[in-house]
C-alpha cells in the first residue's frame, strides 16, 4: 500500500522551494510528549515486523534492541495454535521492554479490517453481528482484498477498538498502538453501502483516530498511515520509495510536527545498496524521523527483517540546515554536523553520501 501524495510531480520545484521555506520546524521538537529515543549521532532507526513461528531467541532481541522504536506486527506467532496472535505480540514487546527498557513499543491493529490474523478480534467480532458495516440489504461487505469491515460509524465498535489498544499498550507496558489502514480514501467496499452510511463510516474512522489518542495521553503514541494526518502522534509512510515526492511528504510530517516513520517496500532486500533511500530519508528528515526496512513477517530462521546495515552506525551529527535544492541542476543537498554529506537528484532519483570518516 503506497502512502497517498497529495503533491503533483517531482518537478513542481516552485510548490516545493515554498514548502521547504516555511517548514523551520524541522529542527524543532515536536510539541507532543513522551518521544521515543532520537539523536542525531548516527542514523535514526526502527524495527517492524514478526515472527511467524513464535517469539524471538535471545540473539534476536538484542539486534531488535539496538532499534529506537519497534511494533510486532499480525503475523506474530502465527503457526502456533491455541494463542491468540494479540499475546504473541504482547509478549514480545514485553520481551523486548525486558531486553531495553528505553526502547518504544506498539501494538498492531488495524483500523476497520477483520484481519484473520488477528484471532482474538475476529472472534469478538463475529460474536457482535451490529459490528459489521454492511450495505442497504444487510449484506456484511468486504473491501477489495476479500475482508470484512468493522462499522466504525458505530460509537459501540470505536468503544470495543479503543479498549483493545489500551489493554494490550498497559499489559505490554507498551507506548502505543500502530493503526494500519487509516486512510479514509483508500477504503473501497463491495458491495458498496448506501453514500451516507459511507460518509458516516469515514467521519467514524477520523473519530476514532481522535478518541484513541487522547485516551492514551500526551505519553503515548497513536501511529498512523501518511503524514499530516489529523489527531495521531507520528506516523509510517509504509513504501517510502526515493523521489521528490518522498522528500515533501517527509516535510509535510514535520510541519505537522508528526513523529516520522519511512519504512522502504518490503520487496527490498535490505542487505542491497540502501543509498538512494537513505539519501532520500537524509534530504527530508526532522528530528524523531526513523527509517526502516524489512519484511512485516517472516518464519524460522529467516533473519530478514533483523539487518542491521553498516549505514546505521556510520557518524552522521545534526544537520547544519535544512535541504538545499539547486533549481538549475534538480539536486537536493544537506550537510550534517559530522562532515557526512548527502545529494538527492530529482531528475534521476539517485542518490549519494559521502560519509564521514
Amino acid at each position: 500500500m503506497h502512502v497517498n501524495c497529495i503533491y503533483h510531480s517531482h518537478r513542481d520545484i516552485n510548490f516545493v522551494m515554498l514548502t521547504f521555506t516555511l517548514l523551520v520546524v524541522l529542527f524543532a521538537s515536536p510539541s507532543w510528549a513522551a518521544l521515543p529515543q532520537f539523536s542525531w549521532d548516527t542514523l535514526p532507526v526502527f524495527f517492524h515486523s514478526s515472527n511467524t513461528t513464535g517469539q524471538y531467541n535471545d540473539d534476536a532481541l538484542k539486534t531488535i534492541a539496538k532499534f529506537q522504536m519497534a511494533t510486532f506486527d499480525k503475523g506474530m506467532g502465527r503457526s502456533i495454535k491455541n494463542i491468540d496472535d494479540e499475546d504473541e505480540m504482547v509478549l514480545a514487546m514485553r520481551a523486548i521492554k525486558a531486553a531495553n527498557p528505553k526502547i518504544a513499543t506498539y501494538f498492531y491493529m488495524n483500523s476497520y479490517k477483520d484481519l484473520p490474523p488477528m484471532t482474538r478480534m475476529a472472534r469478538e467480532l463475529s460474536e457482535h453481528p451490529n459490528y459489521y458495516l454492511r450495505d442497504s440489504n444487510g449484506t456484511r461487505v468486504k473491501n477489495v482484498r476479500g475482508f470484512y469491515a468493522f462499522d466504525l460509524s458505530n460509537p459501540e465498535v470505536r468503544q470495543w477498538w479503543l479498549n483493545i489498544c489500551l489493554n494490550a499498550t498497559k499489559f505490554a507496558n507498551g507506548d502505543g498502538c500502530y493503526c494500519d489502514s487509516s486512510q479514509r480514501e483508500n477504503a473501497k467496499f463491495y458491495p458498496e453501502p448506501p453514500a451516507k452510511k459511507l460518509k458516516s463510516w469515514g467521519e467514524g474512522l477520523l473519530n476514532l483516530t481522535r478518541d484513541v489518542q487522547e485516551a492514551l495521553g500526551e505519553n503515548k503514541l497513536l501511529i498512523g498511515k501518511y503524514p499530516g494526518q489529523p489527531y495521531v502522534k507520528a506516523v509510517q509512510m509504509e513504501a517510502f520509495e526515493p523521489t521528490n515526492d518522498s522528500i515533501v511528504s517527509l516535510m509535510l510530517g514535520a510541519s505537522h510536527g508528526q513523529v516520522v516513520q519511512a519504512h522502504v517496500p518490503v520487496t527490498i532486500d535490505c542487505s542491497s545498496d540502501l543509498t538512494n533511500y537513505l539519501a532520500t530519508f537524509l534530504i527530508g528528515a526532522g528530528q524523531y524521523f526513523y527509517f526502516g526496512c524489512g519484511n512485516w513477517s517472516a518464519a524460522g530462521n529467516d533473519t530478514t527483517p533483523l539487518t542491521w546495515l553498516p549505514e546505521y552506525d556510520k557518524p552522521l551529527g545534526p544537520p547544519k540546515s535544512t535541504g538545499v535544492y539547486n533549481s538549475q541542476t534538480g539536486v537536493w543537498s544537506r550537510l550534517f554536523a559530522s562532515g557526512t554529506e548527502v545529494l538527492f537528484d530529482t531528475k534521476t532519483n539517485k542518490g549519494t553520501i559521502k560519509w564521514s570518516q
